[in-house]
């Protein structure tokens, strides 16, 4: 892997934590307030599981640019490529995931409202 795909794979990574990261905060801070109103324990676990997806996925994408920091030296090259295409479809999974754990989420406090 060359410095230019590395530096792109970073920025990309931190572009993606950071918009997932305030999307999260947003989303939690309107459940906390719905859940301390109606105490309603399907949010507080619905609010958080999604994203235990995309930390595995993001996990896997530091594990497999960065062996080094783990103490690991000689990786197989192409289990490197199929851990990091792993990495990926989790990522793209727990995205959508998320998205819709945040429409069942939307209905239920709906019908909290209600």
């Amino acid at each position: 892997m060359n410095k230019i795909d590395l530096y792109q794979t970073i920025l990309i990574s931190f572009i993606v934590a950071f918009v997932v990261e305030v999307i999260s905060w947003i989303r939690s801070s309107y459940i906390a307030y719905i859940n301390f109103v109606y105490k309603d324990e399907l949010l507080a676990i619905g609010s958080w599981f999604p994203f235990l997806f995309l930390f595995g996925s993001i996990l896997i994408l530091i594990i497999t640019y960065f062996p080094q920091l783990l103490g690991i030296e000689n990786f197989d090259q192409k289990f490197i490529k199929d851990l990091r295409k792993l990495g990926f479809w989790i990522g793209i999974g727990s995205i959508i995931i998320i998205i819709v754990d945040h429409i069942l989420i939307t209905y239920h406090i709906s019908h909290l409202i209600k």
